[in-house]
């Protein structure tokens, strides 16, 4: 059995997969470390990007990220839309909406889309599978909702059942993969604990400012 979350039990993975969940789960705390605005109480803070289309000349700076540049005109686009495209391509995005942006005897001559992206490909996954835990949305394209988690909110994620396979691939590809046991030692305190850490760093955090001392460094 491995522990990987203050609980053992038996996986029936793989070795190489058990050993990339437990480095994905790894990862995931570390970057929550180094994502921690003490200020605002938030973590893996989102940003709202859009893009646009034009049904009048064709011209889509939302269309396919495959090929996007190539078939699309990238150099057509503004600097936001390529930069856009770049993170959906990382998988840093999410889909939020679509509105209609200029109308012409009730037809639709532009349109904006709208998305929700994160400092990484792990902040997104953990956005999709949190919020739904949390029963929280993105919001719409009028009014896009691409905060970061309060802590009290990330107490409440059951990280246990986080499905981060899609990070498996690239860990493997990275070769970073150490050895279980030095994974699951690193592991061994529940997650409940390491975030009631970081709240307890962030409110120490909290009280240098207003005292006007420096901020924790994670």
């Amino acid at each position: 059995p491995y522990c990987l979350d203050g609980s053992c039990s038996t996986f029936g993975y793989a070795p190489n997969q058990d050993m990339a969940e437990a480095l994905s789960k790894l990862a995931l705390f570390k970057e929550m470390q180094g994502q921690i605005d003490a200020k605002a109480n938030s973590i893996f803070k989102g940003e709202a990007r859009t893009c646009s289309r034009n049904c009048v000349n064709f011209k889509d700076c939302c269309g396919s990220v495959k090929g996007w540049g190539v078939s699309l005109g990238l150099s057509n686009c503004s600097e936001e839309e390529k930069a856009l495209a770049k993170f959906r391509e990382e998988k840093k995005c999410v889909f939020v909406g679509t509105k209609c942006t200029e109308k012409a005897l009730g037809v639709c001559l532009k349109k904006k889309s709208t998305y929700c992206c994160f400092g990484s490909r792990l902040a997104r996954l953990l956005h999709d599978q949190g919020r739904s835990q949390l029963g929280l949305n993105y919001g719409n394209a009028e009014a896009p909702q691409c905060r970061g988690f309060t802590l009290e909110e990330l107490q409440k994620i059951k990280f246990d059942t986080l499905n981060l396979n899609e990070l498996y691939e690239d860990l493997q590809t990275e070769k970073v993969l150490p050895t279980i046991s030095k994974v699951t030692k690193e592991l061994s305190s529940n997650w409940q604990s390491k975030i009631s850490n970081i709240k307890e760093h962030t409110d120490l955090s909290q009280n240098l400012n207003q005292k006007g001392g420096s901020d924790v460094v994670f």
